[in-house]
């Protein structure tokens, strides 16, 4: 029976500072001519009525070359480490070290832009899956086998009677109700969810350097 957790990580706003590739696809559009505001705003607007846009969709129509201009745009900018909160590498690091096995679990209804933040993050080379649902403890519990253990589809190397959720958003743990699931909601203002009720698994931090590995 495996005897690690596995750690299951949030992308955007959680690892990476999603509104700065979002500013710096508005610059990148707007340098081949083409509406990056509009774009942003209706990205933006996506994101706050909790739905999602398929942002490949709405860059490629904007013209034929507009996908492959933001690519490479986001990979250069992706040299300066532009991208990632500063706690992100060294809490990844110290679950390298711990030799405690991770997974970064994103919503997006583009896999391809949510691929592409991941590279342009420098993350690439960790084990992910692009979930078409919000609902992360819902699927992370769907992974569990009658043995009760977890097996990331896909990852079956990663597999672990025991999970550690960590996200930005409190609706991601909705469906924490075992012992063997605990999470972290990240809070890194302090005061974007400051009387939220959660399971009592859960708690909440505002860094990740607050994770216990």
């Amino acid at each position: 029976m495996p005897d690690k957790p596995l750690f299951i990580i949030d992308l955007d706003r959680t690892l990476i500072d999603t509104d700065k590739i979002v500013r710096a696809l508005a610059i990148t559009l707007k340098q081949q001519g083409y509406d990056g505001d509009g774009l942003v705003s209706e990205i933006e607007r996506a994101r706050l009525s909790e739905n999602d846009i398929n942002t490949k969709e709405a860059i490629s129509s904007l013209g034929k070359e507009a996908w492959g201009g933001v690519e490479a745009y986001l990979l250069e900018e992706a040299k300066k480490d532009t991208f990632v909160f500063d706690d992100a590498q060294p809490f990844l690091e110290s679950l390298r070290s711990s030799k405690l096995p991770h997974i970064i679990l994103t919503f997006g209804v583009s896999r391809s832009w949510q691929n592409l933040k991941l590279r342009a993050a420098g993350l690439n080379h960790i084990p992910s899956i692009v979930s078409d649902s919000r609902e992360k403890s819902k699927t992370i519990n769907s992974w569990k086998d009658h043995n009760g253990v977890y097996v990331p589809p896909g990852f079956r190397k990663l597999s672990s009677s025991s999970i550690v959720l960590i996200d930005d958003r409190p609706d991601a743990f909705l469906d924490i109700s075992e012992e063997d699931f605990k999470g972290y909601l990240l809070d890194r203002t302090g005061k974007t969810h400051p009387n939220i009720n959660l399971a009592e698994n859960v708690q909440t931090i505002k860094n990740l350097f607050e994770v216990k590995i």
